[in-house]
């Protein structure tokens, strides 16, 4: 008697692309919140391999307990890059939290006491535009102009306030993140956009 081998799907065959039709149809079904928090979960993960490779220390990133920090105390932002992209329906993961802040002096305050009771340390030079912190609880990735784009400037007018949990939080709008991601221009953000624009028209 024959027995009739199944094959397993993959992304080359057609199986595989009615599996990731599906999985797309069930992101959808989440809510914007929702979404994000798998984004948290999903760059926690990758963040714990990470750890586990060559190279430099990385700190597992716990993005809830970053958001919580500067809602505590008081630092008025935004957040973009993975969790906005989560946000408006792409789901991936990062190595750290893209946080743009308002730039008024009191609140850069705010944000350096944040930073320095998570022990950060600065990669790359403290003096670019959006410096990169390692804390204990991740990397935070602080944003605040491209160029001649100011960020919060241009971002915050139409930003969605929303909640995590119960922590009350800005997220860019669909419309700017995109305009954001078309600005860098870097091969991962271009990438980023027609995942975006896939997610949308889907």
């Amino acid at each position: 008697m024959s027995v009739k081998r199944r094959v397993k799907a993959g992304n080359w065959t057609p199986e595989g692309a009615a599996e990731r039709a599906a999985w797309r149809r069930d992101f959808r079904e989440l809510t914007p919140i929702q979404r994000v928090e798998q984004v948290f979960e999903l760059s926690r993960f990758l963040s714990q391999l990470a750890q586990a490779g060559p190279g430099d220390a990385i700190h597992e990133i716990h993005t809830q307990a970053i958001l919580r920090e500067l809602v505590d105390e008081g630092v008025e932002f935004l957040l973009a890059g993975a969790v906005a992209a989560g946000y408006h329906g792409y789901i991936r993961g990062a190595a750290e939290l893209d946080v743009v802040p308002a730039l008024d002096p009191d609140n850069l305050q705010s944000l350096k006491r944040v930073i320095e009771q998570l022990d950060a340390r600065v990669e790359g030079d403290l003096r670019q535009d959006s410096p990169i912190f390692a804390t204990r609880l991740g990397r935070i990735h602080v944003m605040q102009r491209i160029g001649d784009f100011h960020l919060w400037e241009e971002l915050s007018p139409a930003a969605i306030d929303d909640f995590i949990g119960d922590l009350p939080i800005k997220i860019a709008s669909y419309e700017d993140l995109v305009r954001l991601k078309e600005l860098t221009g870097r091969p991962e953000d271009l990438a980023d956009l027609q995942r975006l624009r896939e997610a949308r028209e889907s």
